[in-house]
Order: C-alpha cells, then sequence, then structure tokens
C-alpha cells in the first residue's frame, strides 16, 4: 500500500539516502546539504520532470526560491509510492526570469 504522508524529516531523508547504494546526482546533492548545513529543517526538495519522470533535484529554501524570482502557484499535487521518502506534495513554482517550472516539495521537519 502506496504511503500518502507528504512530511518526512529532514533525518529520515538523511539516513534514508545514506542507506541507497547508488544515488543519482540531485540526490547525492540533496544527501550533501543534509550532512553540512546547520539548519535543514524548513528546507524543501525540488525535483525537475523529464518526460514522465521526476527526479529529486536538490534541497533549498523558500527564501532561496523567492529570492531567484520564483513564486508558488495553486496548482500542486501528491507524489504517493511504496517509498517514504519518494513521497511528497509538490507545488508548481514559476518565474518569469527563468524558463524552467520547478516542482517544490513541502518543507522537511527538524
Amino acid at each position: 500500500m502506496p504511503y500518502s504522508s507528504t512530511t518526512v524529516s529532514a533525518l529520515a531523508l538523511r539516513d534514508g539516502l545514506r542507506g541507497r547504494r547508488r544515488l543519482n546526482e540531485g540526490a547525492a546533492r540533496v544527501l550533501q546539504k543534509l550532512e553540512t548545513f546547520e539548519r535543514v529543517a524548513g528546507l524543501r526538495r525540488v525535483y525537475l520532470r523529464a518526460g514522465s519522470s521526476v527526479t529529486m533535484w536538490d534541497l533549498t529554501s523558500e527564501e532561496e526560491l523567492s529570492s531567484s524570482g520564483y513564486i508558488p502557484t495553486r496548482h500542486s499535487c501528491s507524489v504517493q509510492s511504496d517509498d517514504v521518502l519518494k513521497c511528497d506534495r509538490i507545488t508548481y513554482w514559476i518565474s518569469e526570469a527563468q524558463p524552467t517550472e520547478l516542482w517544490v516539495g513541502e518543507p522537511l521537519d527538524g
């Protein structure tokens, strides 16, 4: 049965990524930030869509998104999976200055 929980703790995400044998570039970037940043609570996972798949790409703050010109839209969706680390509630963020629409997850718990 797929998980539908949308909030994962930063600690659970870090430990889950550490336990993976292979990480894509984005997941490796997220893990590096989780291991080195002093404050990770409230950071959000950023996903990129390539065709029909969605890949975790980065970890950022809402302030960084806003300062880059991105604003959240009212459009969102939930990602459900048998893997709790892949579950998230995604909001679409857009920017007039950037051509790429970002898929941004919920803030991580502390």
